[in-house]
């Protein structure tokens, strides 16, 4: 597991908060650490967090990790690797907390 990992894609750095190596896959994990009420909306591609009776919106966190698979094949191709299975993940540790 390589955590933190920065890369260069040849034009900006992009960031994987965890990277899960195995001999067979790759897991890309994108960790979340937001409190209160988390929504989804996989059609707008939306992402709102509820909290204290507020609501925010942010990036949408599934589209983010899907870019970081994206960015993460590109720089595996640019560097002559064989790409492996790349599954994005995110995790959420304490999504209902407030």
């Amino acid at each position: 597991m390589i955590h933190n990992l920065r890369l260069y894609n040849g034009k900006s750095y992009f960031q994987i908060d965890y990277l899960l190596l195995t001999r067979f896959f790759f897991v890309i994990i994108n960790c979340k650490n937001y409190l209160g009420t988390l929504i989804f909306d996989t059609t707008l591609n939306q992402f709102i967090r509820i909290r204290n009776n507020q609501e925010e919106g942010y990036l949408d966190p599934i589209s983010q990790v899907k870019r970081l698979k994206r960015q993460l094949e590109h720089f595996l191709q640019k560097h002559h690797f064989t790409i492996p299975p790349l599954n994005p993940s995110l995790l959420f540790p304490n999504p209902l907390q407030s």
